[in-house]
């Protein structure tokens, strides 16, 4: 996979998350500054997830949510995603490394 395919993968990826809304807010993830830290090298999606606060009720469900547009994205091999300045963080960075 060349520098080329990531580079476009990567902007198929930010149009997806573009699609992943707070509940709370209607605003997708990406407009709220949720996401930091986006790459793409080798199919394989890293990124980082923030949610608006520590004890976001929503965190988890959109955790997911971004977990899943990413993988929608033809070429993409792999999504990694790390939560952070979250009270559930651990168990979340799990579910999303473990699950499907």
């Amino acid at each position: 996979m060349g520098e080329n395919e990531d580079q476009e993968i990567g902007e198929q990826v930010v149009e997806k998350l573009k699609t992943v809304m707070d509940p709370e807010t209607n605003l997708d993830v990406l407009t709220m500054g949720l996401i930091k830290d986006l790459t793409v090298e080798n199919g394989v999606v890293s990124m980082t997830f923030k949610p608006t606060v520590p004890t976001c009720p929503m965190g988890m469900q959109i955790a997911h949510g971004i977990r899943d547009a990413a993988r929608s994205v033809s070429g993409v091999e792999q999504v990694n995603i790390t939560v952070i300045d979250f009270i559930d963080a651990d168990a979340l960075n799990i579910q999303l490394r473990d699950c499907c």
